[in-house]
């Protein structure tokens, strides 16, 4: 079976114009059934030079990924201008 869902977001005016980041996985089954299912988290940023830096959930700033809540929410350790709550 093959289900598609979209969902809306509504933006407000200074978040216009920004680059949309939206997060996938990649699942396999024990039946070697192959998906990649697109999640309603996203995030959004600058550009396409500054990528998300905590995983979907754990991010203090959203819906911009900038601070996440602990070290280990880190995608990219000490790039992009990560940080952590202290």
């Amino acid at each position: 079976m093959n289900v598609q869902q979209g969902f809306k977001i509504a933006f407000t005016e200074s978040q216009v114009g920004k680059y949309v980041w939206q997060f996938h996985y990649e699942v396999d089954d024990s039946c070697h059934h192959h998906e990649i299912p697109f999640s309603k988290h996203y995030v959004l940023s600058d550009g396409l030079w500054e990528p998300p830096c905590c995983i979907p959930g754990y991010a203090v700033d959203a819906p911009f990924s900038r601070l996440c809540h602990s070290e280990e929410a880190l995608i990219y350790k000490h790039k992009h201008n990560c940080s952590v709550v202290s």
